[in-house]
């Protein structure tokens, strides 16, 4: 992945358009935005996919585990099931808001 970061026609404006801005606090994050963003790159990713424009996947898949959205997403889902009881495999437990903004 590390060969795309480096183009810079790697990130084009409907790259940058499907990204949310970084929230002060963790009860500032529009849920609904960001699904909605994540679900525009998957899409994008699918059909790249069925393309068989394997660059073009790599893409928006590291577009999508780079992102703020995909990020607070995939928290949120750990942290609302039995999981979020849990520490992880560096054996630190989030408490409270603070600790979900600081990953």
């Amino acid at each position: 992945m590390k060969l795309f970061a480096n183009n810079k026609r790697f990130f084009s404006q409907d790259t940058r358009a499907n990204c949310i801005k970084s929230p002060q606090s963790w009860q500032e994050i529009d849920w609904n935005e960001a699904g909605r963003k994540i679900k525009i790159l998957q899409e994008k990713r699918v059909i790249a996919t069925q393309n068989k424009n394997y660059k073009e996947v790599y893409k928006w898949q590291w577009i999508i585990l780079n992102s703020f959205s995909g990020r607070a997403l995939a928290i949120r889902k750990v942290i609302n099931n039995s999981g979020g009881k849990t520490s992880g495999t560096d054996n630190v437990l989030w408490k409270n808001t603070n600790d979900y903004m600081n990953y």
